[in-house]
C-alpha cells in the first residue's frame, strides 16, 4: 500500500514538472516578438513585401521580396600564423538570419552570391522588363573574398583556391536546396566560366557616375571606366539550362524565412499553386559588406565586422482564370489569398519590421472592407520598385477576418509602371546536318540612346567554335571582319567592337568563351554569327535521351544606357543534336550472338539433359537400327580394330628383340 502511494506521488510530481516546463516554453514563445524588437536595435532586420501587378492577357504578376540583414563580427586572426587557415571562426548568435546561409558565407569566404531556380521564360514584349532577370534553369554566380592580408599569393594560385571554394559552394548549395547544383563544378557536364564584363558586384562603387552620355569620341573611355576595377579572378558563374524547379527546392527555401510558412507573406507560398504557373523564378541573393574599424591604419585595413544581407525573391506570373471556377473570371471578384490557394487572411509576421503589399494598378480594382485593419502606408517606399506610384498597404499583426478583393474586370491591360523594354534579343541555330552548325544572335536597340552592349556566351566543349567565322553586322552592314578596302568602318567607328575576347575550349575540360563589347546606336540592330563543329562523343557521354539533344545555356546581354540604366537580358536556350552512335547495335550484337549459340548448341544441350537413354546393344547385335546407332557402332569397331593392330605390332617387335 505504501509502495502504491509513493508511486502515485512520483507520477504526479513528474506530470507537474513537465507541465511547468511546457508552460515556460510557451511563455518564452509568446514573448518572442519582444525579444526580436531588441534584435532590431542590434542591427538585425527582417522585411517582407509583395508586389501585385497586372499584365496583358488576363495575367497577374506576383513578386515576393524578403530581406534579412545581420551584423556579425569578423573572424579574428590567431597569433600562430598569418595564413588564411589561421583565421578562427567564432561562434555567432543567429537571431533572424538563417544559420545555414551564414555558415556557407563564412566557410567559403564569399562576398556575394546569387542563386536562382527558374521555370518558364519571361516574355519581354508582352510583360515588359522583369523585376529581376533570370535564365531558364539554375543560375549561380558568386564573388569570393580577395583579402590581401589573408592571401598574398599570385593570381594563378588565387584562382586555384577560388576553384576549390567553388566546388565546395556548389556541393553545399546542392544539399541545402535539394538540387543538382553540384554539376556546375564538373567541367565535363557544365559550362562554368568567369565573365569579364557582364556581371558587376553590387558592393562595388558605381563607376559610371562620371560619364553622363555616350558620345562617339569618348566610347573608349567609357569602356575603360566600366572595367577599370573589375577582377574576374574571384568570380565564378554557371548555368544549368535543363535543371527543373519543383517543390523540393521550395521547401528548404521557405524554411530560411524567420516565420517560415506560418505567418506573414510566407503563408501564401503554396507549392501546389506556385508551380502551376506560366513563369516561376525563385532567387536567393546574399551579400557581405566589410565594415572597417575606425582606428585601423591605412596600411593594415581589415574588416572589423561584416554586414550580411539576404534577399529571397519569388516572381510568379499566374493566370487569373486558374483561381476562379467560373468560365468568365472577370465577372467574379477574386480574393487575393485564394489566388495563392490559401484560405486564412493575411497577417504580419511578428518578427518582421515591415510587411507590405503593393498593388501596381488603380485602387478602383481593389475592394478593402471598412472593418479591415489594413493601413495605407505611403511613407515607406517599395524595396523592389522605389520609384513606383502604386498603393502600398501594411499588414496587421492580428487576424481581422477580412480579405482583399480584386475585381478582374477593372484591371487595366497593363500596369502604370509598365515599360516596353528598350532592348530585344533573340538567338537561334543555323546550318543543318550532324557535322557542322552555327549560332546567330540579333540585338535590337529600340530606345533613343546609344547603348554599351556586352555579349557573353559560354559554349560547351563539345561544340568546337571557329572564331575566324565570326561576323558582326549593323543593319546588314558588315562590321567584323572589316574589309581592307573599306574606310568607313574603322576603330573610331561608334559601332566597331571595342573589345573582342575569345578563349578556346578544351576537350572534356573547359567551355569556349565569347565576350564582345560594342556600342549600339539608337533605333538600330546588330547581328552576330559564328560557326562550330560538332564533336563525336563516346557512347557513355550521351544523356539518357540522346535523341532529344544537348541543352546549351543562354547568352547574356548586358546593356548600359546613357542615363546610367543597366539592364541584363538572357537569350533563349538552344538544343543541339550531336552525332550519336546506334545505341541499339549493342543489343543487336547480344541478341545475334545468343541466337546463333542457342540455335547451334541449345538443341544438343537440351537433348543431353532431357533425353531418355537406353541400351543400344545386346551382345554383338543391335537392338536399334537407327542411323546414329549404326554410325556409332562403326566408329567403335574402327577404334577397336586400330587398338588390336597396335597390340599385334607391339608383340611382334618384342619377339624380334628376343
Amino acid at each position: 500500500k505504501h509502495f502504491i502511494i509513493s508511486f502515485l506521488v512520483k507520477g504526479i510530481m513528474r506530470a507537474l514538472l513537465s507541465f511547468s516546463i511546457l508552460l515556460l516554453w510557451t511563455r518564452c514563445t509568446l514573448c518572442l516578438p519582444i525579444t526580436t524588437t531588441s534584435s532590431f536595435l542590434h542591427g538585425d532586420f527582417f522585411d517582407e513585401e509583395l508586389i501585385v501587378r497586372a499584365l496583358s492577357k488576363n495575367k497577374l504578376l506576383s513578386h515576393f521580396h524578403f530581406t534579412n540583414e545581420w551584423d556579425a563580427p569578423a573572424p579574428t586572426l590567431s597569433s600562430s600564423s598569418s595564413s588564411s587557415s589561421s583565421f578562427s571562426q567564432q561562434p555567432h548568435h543567429y537571431a533572424l538570419f538563417p544559420k545555414p546561409i551564414g555558415h556557407i558565407m563564412q566557410q567559403f569566404d564569399i562576398d556575394e552570391m546569387h542563386l536562382t531556380f527558374t521555370q518558364g521564360r519571361w516574355r519581354h514584349e508582352s510583360w515588359g522588363e522583369p523585376i529581376l532577370p533570370a535564365p531558364v534553369g539554375v543560375e549561380l554566380y558568386a564573388w569570393f573574398s580577395n583579402d590581401q592580408n589573408k592571401n598574398n599569393s599570385s593570381k594563378a594560385s588565387a584562382s586555384v583556391v577560388v576553384d576549390k571554394r567553388w566546388v565546395g559552394l556548389t556541393h553545399a548549395l546542392s544539399g541545402l536546396f535539394c538540387g543538382s547544383v553540384q554539376i556546375l563544378s564538373n567541367a565535363q557536364k557544365s559550362s562554368s566560366s568567369r565573365p569579364s564584363c557582364s556581371f558587376s558586384s553590387t558592393l562595388q562603387k558605381d563607376q559610371s557616375s562620371s560619364s553622363s552620355s555616350f558620345t562617339h569620341r569618348h566610347h573608349h573611355h567609357l569602356y575603360d571606366d566600366l572595367t577599370s576595377e573589375y577582377n574576374n579572378t574571384m568570380l565564378r558563374h554557371g548555368i544549368l539550362p535543363r535543371e527543373g524547379a519543383c517543390t523540393e527546392n521550395m521547401t528548404p527555401w521557405t524554411k530560411l524565412l524567420p516565420c517560415r510558412g506560418e505567418a506573414g507573406l510566407g503563408a501564401l507560398l503554396n507549392p501546389l499553386v506556385m508551380y502551376d504557373v506560366y513563369y516561376h523564378s525563385m532567387g536567393t541573393h546574399v551579400t557581405r559588406e566589410c565594415i572597417v574599424a575606425a582606428d585601423s591604419s591605412s596600411l593594415q585595413t581589415r574588416c572589423h565586422r561584416y554586414k550580411y544581407r539576404l534577399e529571397q525573391t519569388l516572381t510568379l506570373v499566374m493566370d487569373i482564370k486558374s483561381s476562379s471556377s467560373s468560365s468568365s473570371p472577370s465577372s467574379n471578384p477574386l480574393h487575393l489569398v485564394s489566388h495563392y490557394g490559401r484560405a486564412k487572411p493575411l497577417i504580419r509576421c511578428p518578427l518582421a519590421r515591415h510587411s507590405h503589399v503593393t498593388f501596381d494598378f488603380s485602387t478602383s480594382s481593389l475592394t478593402i472592407p471598412a472593418s479591415s485593419s489594413l493601413t495605407n502606408d505611403t511613407t515607406t517606399p517599395s524595396t523592389s520598385q522605389p520609384h513606383t506610384t502604386a498603393s502600398t498597404y501594411m499588414l496587421p499583426l492580428a487576424s481581422s477576418g477580412d480579405h482583399i478583393t480584386i475585381t478582374p474586370a477593372h484591371l487595366p491591360e497593363r500596369s502604370p509602371s509598365f515599360q516596353m523594354p528598350s532592348l530585344l534579343v533573340h538567338r537561334h541555330l543555323t546550318g543543318y546536318g550532324e557535322e557542322r552548325g552555327g549560332i546567330s544572335a540579333r540585338i535590337i536597340n529600340r530606345g533613343n540612346d546609344t547603348a554599351l552592349i556586352t555579349y557573353y556566351e559560354a559554349i560547351p566543349w563539345y561544340l568546337r567554335i571557329y572564331y575566324h567565322t565570326l561576323k558582326i553586322y549593323l543593319d546588314d552592314v558588315l562590321l567584323h571582319p572589316a574589309l581592307p578596302s573599306s574606310s568607313s568602318v574603322n576603330s573610331s567607328s561608334p559601332s566597331h567592337p571595342l573589345h573582342l575576347h575569345f578563349i578556346p575550349g578544351e576537350l572534356h575540360q573547359s567551355p569556349s568563351i565569347i565576350d564582345i563589347t560594342l556600342l549600339l546606336p539608337p533605333r538600330s540592330g546588330i547581328s552576330l554569327e559564328i560557326e562550330f563543329e560538332k564533336a563525336f562523343l563516346h557512347y557513355s557521354e550521351h544523356p539518357p535521351d540522346p535523341n532529344r539533344g544537348f541543352d546549351i545555356g543562354p547568352a547574356i546581354v548586358t546593356a548600359r544606357f546613357g542615363q546610367g540604366h543597366v539592364t541584363r537580358i538572357y537569350t533563349e536556350g538552344l538544343v543541339v543534336s550531336l552525332p550519336r552512335p546506334d545505341f541499339s547495335m549493342l543489343y543487336n550484337v547480344i541478341f545475334l550472338t545468343w541466337g546463333v549459340m542457342g540455335f547451334m548448341s541449345f538443341r544438343f544441350i537440351f537433348s543431353l539433359a532431357l533425353r531418355r537413354w537406353k541400351h543400344t546393344f545386346k551382345g554383338d547385335s543391335f537392338v536399334s537400327d537407327r542411323p546414329i546407332a549404326l554410325a556409332f557402332r562403326k566408329v567403335q569397331a574402327m577404334l577397336a580394330n586400330r587398338r588390336r593392330r597396335r597390340q599385334r605390332e607391339g608383340t611382334q617387335d618384342e619377339r624380334k628383340e628376343d
